[in-house]
């Protein structure tokens, strides 16, 4: 089934997910049989997190999920039910009630939010963030933890986790990341507290020998994108030409005029801009008609962009942005940015059209959401 046959979508520009490869990801991470938290926060890093976290749990064993807010949280426990769910950033006290009613697990993320705890947190399940060099959320020392373990069991909240967070786990000597998990491990010890959940290692982290730790979270890594491991990229940003016109010597392309053709040149016009997520700083950057590089020129506007051809090609030829040619990775190079930030930047507006073994089995569509 062609992505037209299976539905209708009115601007030519669209996000691939492959599912084959996010699976393939996935059991990847689970070879160690250690409880595999998947990250989703964000819309699932722009993949769609409904769709991410349906899939993972009916396809890959995914019992458990992150995100950054009770926000997302409570949006993915409307439609998935069944998933355990770890918030990771800081929630409002006036918002416990909520988490409790909806099983949704929160952080504790210090030990003045401990102390302030009102009583409608008794029946709350939380995790205690330990800060081990981060310096953004957790306790620091021992005394503490022990202080905020002790206020938890007086307040009738359950203990279900703690965790911490590696500040350079994409760095390869890895000094950084073994101090901060020693630092953990004796803090974990020196509560006496048998903690059902224990976890520090992300994506990249993985690669620290650990075997005190029970859990890990894959955040990136899931979607196709480390520093050690060889995965496979989830996404893929394509569009379709939809004008293309022959301009003279020295007549400019778009917004201030700054780009000027030094001969006949085809300008082809494609349906993506800033308001998508396609940042103005692409300008300069290659592309790939047919297989074929070609380059954005002239200022990225709202909606639309250019791009200079050797040749004509028809209307509705299809533009790889990100993809196999282009690789997320050598455009965070390119712009001087990380994975992370382009993939969480694609607009909600762009629609996700999800692909398992050969077949379109979703979509997100901006206007018309579905969730199968």
């Amino acid at each position: 089934m062609s992505m037209q046959e299976s539905f209708n979508m009115f601007r030519k520009t669209w996000i691939d997910i492959d599912f084959d490869a996010l699976e393939f990801n996935l059991k990847h991470f689970r070879r160690d049989n250690k409880e595999l938290i998947f990250v989703v926060k964000a819309n699932g890093y722009g993949h769609g997190d409904l769709k991410v976290s349906k899939f993972a749990y009916q396809h890959c064993d995914i019992n458990w999920i992150a995100v950054s807010s009770l926000d997302e949280a409570y949006h993915i426990h409307k439609h998935v039910p069944e998933l355990n769910i770890l918030v990771l950033g800081y929630t409002d006290y006036q918002y416990i009630p909520i988490a409790i009613e909806n099983n949704i697990t929160l952080i504790i993320p210090s030990l003045e939010y401990a102390q302030n705890l009102p009583e409608t947190s008794h029946g709350l399940h939380v995790h205690i963030k330990v800060d081990t060099g981060m310096n953004r959320l957790g306790c620091k020392t021992a005394n503490e933890l022990q202080e905020i373990i002790n206020i938890l069991l007086s307040k009738g909240v359950f203990i279900d986790g703690i965790f911490s967070h590696f500040a350079c786990s994409d760095q390869k000597d890895g000094d950084m990341s073994k101090k901060q998990y020693n630092q953990f491990k004796e803090m974990v010890i020196s509560s006496n507290y048998n903690f059902p959940m224990v976890h520090i290692a992300n994506t990249d982290g993985s690669y620290i020998k650990d075997d005190f730790c029970n859990a890990k979270r894959v955040g990136l890594g899931a979607y196709g994108y480390s520093a050690f491991e060889n995965l496979k990229p989830c996404l893929s940003l394509k569009t379709q030409v939809i004008a293309i016109k022959e301009i003279e010597k020295d007549e400019s392309v778009s917004y201030g005029a700054v780009y000027h053709a030094n001969k006949k040149e085809w300008i082809a016009t494609i349906p993506i801009g800033y308001a998508d997520g396609w940042l103005r700083r692409n300008e300069g950057r290659t592309v790939y008609v047919n297989n074929t590089p070609a380059t954005l020129i002239g200022r990225i506007c709202m909606d639309q962009c250019m791009i200079r051809l050797d040749e004509y090609v028809p209307i509705g030829t299809e533009v790889e942005l990100i993809g196999p040619n282009m690789p997320i990775t050598t455009i965070a190079n390119e712009t001087q940015t990380i994975p992370y930030e382009i993939i969480t930047t694609l607009s909600d507006r762009i629609p996700r059209i999800y692909h398992y073994k050969n077949e379109i089995i979703g979509h997100c569509l901006t206007r018309f959401p579905s969730v199968d």
